[in-house]
């Protein structure tokens, strides 16, 4: 991977993104992975500028490949869990990110 692309990744992950957790579905009693994401809602596929409320684009550093059932959980300033997104689809792979599509897990 291009460096310079790390760099910016990295950089775009410290000043917009949100410390948060990636729980593997596969080994839900591991330990989840520490990571910095930032997660948005997303624009719909079918229409390029309307907002969806139901989905959430997920990025992530390249390094944390995540698969459809993995949770990542938002943490808020004090670390503890502020909401739960499950991945719905793969990645859009980026040079040095990775997009997911996710939705609000359900209580």
């Amino acid at each position: 991977m291009n460096h310079l692309a790390a760099l910016s990744a990295n950089n775009a992950m410290v000043l917009q993104g949100q410390p948060c957790l990636i729980v593997d579905h596969l080994k839900p009693l591991d330990e989840p992975r520490a990571a910095t994401c930032i997660a948005r809602p997303s624009v719909a596929e079918t229409f390029g500028e309307r907002i969806s409320g139901e989905n959430y684009d997920v990025t992530v550093l390249r390094e944390n490949k995540m698969r459809v059932g993995d949770e990542v959980h938002l943490l808020d300033e004090e670390d503890e869990v502020e909401s739960v997104l499950v991945i719905t689809k793969p990645a859009r792979s980026l040079t040095a990110m990775r997009v997911y599509i996710a939705i609000p897990k359900k209580v």
